[in-house]
This record gives C-alpha cells, structure tokens and sequence, in this order.
C-alpha cells in the first residue's frame, strides 16, 4: 500500500513538471499572424469597367501586439489592379498574453484582440454603392479571411457630377448640401 502511494505521489509530480515544462516551452515560441495577405485588389464601376486611378487602401492591425493600425494607400492602374504585398506578425504566446492584459487594462470591455484588416476604395466622382446586393459584396470583399493570399473585387458607382461618398451623398464642393441617400 505504502509503495502505491509513492508511486502515485512520484508520478503526479512527474506529471505537474512535465506539463509546467509545456508550459513554460509553450510561451515562449513565436507564432505568425497574416495581419495582410499578398492581396490584390479590382476596381470596377458598376458596370465591370476598370477604374484606374482609384485610391485602395488597406487598414491593418494585430489588435493583441500593436497599438495602432497601419494604412497603406496606392493607386489602381489601368486594368483596375492594386496590389498589397503579404504583411506577417510573430510574438510569442508570452507577449500576446502581455497584450491581451494591456488591452483588457486600458480598453476594458471595449478591447479588442487578434487580427483586423480590410480595405477600401474611392475615387473622385464615384462612391461607395448604397444598394443592398452591392453594398453587401464591397462589405464580403473589402475583408481578409485570415489566409495568406486573397483576391477582392471592389465596385463604385458613377455619381452625379460634384458628389461623391456612400450613396454619392456628398458634394466635393463644402457650399454644395448633402443629398438625401439614392439608391445606387
């Protein structure tokens, strides 16, 4: 009985420091985050016609290691083609630990953690489309999906001459009032 005991004893121990050993290995090796993929990105109008000069730009942050986001803006070419090269992240489970406390500390329950990117599009004299079916497909596109390489077809309407914005809503010109919301 007394050489069960031990041997159950012992093997607890055995068992607690192996995890621990786990553990402590487990939190100090890196892992990586796609916080962008290698994206590339169409604008189109409405009808499927390339836009070339339209300024896409990617908003990205690792909400759990970085403070701030990072945006990176170029413009569409000819074929209506943009692309961002593939942005990665590696900490190790210690320091996303780390972040998570800070995050909890100074957001409270507004804090936010891990990976939140996506892109968007305009162009003077076109705007974000405000009609259901378009507006839902810019929404799908315009967000990574975690992978390391994407592809995302962005679509902007024609708007009246001098507005531009969700729903070519807002004049270019600051005299010019605001128009009620079409259904573009």
């Amino acid at each position: 009985m007394r050489a069960m005991q031990l041997f159950l004893k012992n093997s607890v121990k055995g068992t607690a420091a192996a995890l621990g050993l786990l553990l402590v290995v487990w939190l100090f090796i890196p892992t990586t985050d796609f916080v962008t993929p290698d994206w590339t990105v169409l604008v189109t109008d409405t009808a499927g016609l390339p836009l070339e000069g339209a300024r896409v730009t990617v908003f990205s942050e690792q909400y759990t290691l970085e403070s701030t986001d990072r945006e990176e803006t170029k413009l569409s070419d000819k074929d209506g083609l943009v692309h961002f090269d593939q942005r990665r992240l590696s900490a190790t489970s210690f320091r996303r630990g780390l972040g998570v406390i800070r995050n909890v500390l100074s957001q409270g329950a507004h804090a936010s953690f891990g990976v939140h990117t996506n892109v968007a599009a305009s162009k003077p004299g076109y705007g974000e489309p405000s009609k259901l079916d378009l507006f839902s497909q810019n929404e799908r596109q315009a967000r990574a999906t975690g992978g390391p390489k994407q592809v995302s077809h962005l679509v902007l309407v024609k708007c009246p001459t001098g507005y531009s914005g969700f729903g070519c809503s807002f004049p270019v010109d600051p005299e010019k009032p605001i128009l009620p919301l079409h259904s573009y």
